[in-house]
């Protein structure tokens, strides 16, 4: 097989990656205490099982209420069919596939947002960029908590 085989279609997009100059690594030994303070990928796989089950089970009680969105969930919790707490990390499974895109485009959005400011400050032969780079991510991380905040309380 040839190697361009491999490769496919190049496009023509110029791809690059830049590391901090103060940039380093630091290696550290793993003990037995460490590793039972993180979950093993049994356990990851086991929670992503747990909450795929549970965002169904939250899916078909939306479904079989009378109301939608916001309004269906309210109706669930005051009759006591779910928590609030069952809701929490699993909001985008029990919204479907239009909610997931819009977290999808989001995130998309951000790095775009991130990467274009970052472009502007090199054009403009910015000496120390970490500043205003972190200050258009928090902007752009802000309204996300705010948006947060916005469905915790329509939950409440």
């Amino acid at each position: 097989m040839e190697v361009d085989d491999m490769i496919g279609s190049s496009s023509n997009s110029y791809k690059e990656v830049t590391f901090s100059e103060y940039s380093s690594l630091h290696v550290y030994q793993v003990g037995p205490i460490e590793r039972q303070k993180s979950y093993t990928s049994a356990e990851r796989k086991a929670f992503q099982i747990d909450a795929f089950r549970e965002a169904t089970r939250i899916q078909a009680l939306i479904a079989s209420c009378p109301y939608e969105g916001g309004e269906a969930i309210r109706y669930l919790l005051n009759f006591g069919l779910i928590n609030a707490e069952e809701l929490v990390g699993i909001e985008n499974l029990i919204c479907g596939r239009s909610s997931s895109k819009k977290v999808a485009k989001e995130r998309y959005l951000h790095t775009a947002l991130v990467l274009e400011k970052q472009r502007e400050l090199r054009e403009m032969n910015e000496m120390n960029p970490a500043q205003k780079l972190a200050a258009t991510a928090i902007t752009r991380s802000l309204k996300s908590v705010e948006k947060a905040r916005f469905r915790a309380a329509l939950a409440a």
